[in-house]
């Protein structure tokens, strides 16, 4: 059979194009990616102070997601409650952490905050993680943000503009408190924030304590189990998906 090599050249590269796509389409479709849900409830209005304490009756609404593991380990997990709604203007986060062995860094740059206990946040504009944003805050309020592309690719002189945080130490752990804008929301592109429409969004947190010969373990929490031999937050398994919800009951 005669041979056409400059035409296999141009025809391979454009098969395996295809495959790619047609493997990374299969992925997106595939419903057992986002295992987790959670309902961000619509409230049209709603005054809330951040200041980790989640007083205000209007965090009465969202439902408490508790569901979160040691994806690594076989021990339970420390209790994480999470919670969230939104308003034409904000989208407000809550979680309360227990923890009896806090590790809070001294340290006096945002970056201080990847050194001891914290819980986080990410969001992406698609499944495959092309662009996602990362905010980690400590039991202090203190927060780390940071834009990044997959694989691993950070961009730590990103900020979130108009970010509200709030920390404090609590007699069983710690609890944070979040304000996002939500149009930063529709800016980034990550979510049209139309009732009923979604969030690419992972939940996790790093669970830090003194170990023995002033060594520190670290574990890590994850709202859905990425499914993988070690520890990693930045791959697609491990996103669920918040629901935004219309306000009726």
């Amino acid at each position: 059979m005669a041979k056409f090599p400059a035409f296999e050249k141009l025809l391979i590269p454009l098969i395996l194009q295809i495959l790619f796509s047609f493997l990374n389409l299969s992925a997106v479709a595939d419903p057992g990616f986002l295992k987790k849900t959670y309902c961000l409830e619509y409230v049209e209005f709603a005054e809330v102070e951040i200041d980790g304490i989640a007083s205000e009756d209007v965090w009465k609404v969202p439902s408490r997601e508790s569901g979160f593991s040691f994806p690594w380990n076989q021990a339970p997990a420390p209790a994480t409650i999470f919670q969230g709604f939104y308003t034409g203007e904000y989208v407000f986060f809550y979680f309360k952490v227990s923890d009896p062995d806090l590790v809070i860094s001294p340290g006096l740059t945002e970056h201080a905050v990847a050194e001891g206990d914290r819980v986080e946040l990410f969001f992406s504009t698609g499944l495959e993680m092309e662009k996602y944003f990362c905010l980690e805050i400590d039991p202090s309020g203190r927060v780390l943000d940071y834009q990044a592309s997959f694989y691993r690719k950070f961009d730590n002189n990103w900020d979130l503009e108009g970010l509200r945080s709030a920390g404090r130490v609590t007699r069983e752990g710690y609890a944070v408190e979040l304000a996002v804008p939500t149009g930063w929301f529709r800016k980034t592109g990550i979510s049209s924030m139309e009732q009923n429409s979604s969030i690419i969004a992972g939940i996790y947190r790093g669970e830090f304590s003194h170990g023995s010969a002033e060594v520190i373990s670290q574990k890590w929490i994850s709202w859905q189990d990425p499914e993988t031999g070690t520890p990693d937050f930045h791959i697609p398994s491990s996103l669920g998906l918040f629901i935004l919800g219309n306000g009726k009951k």
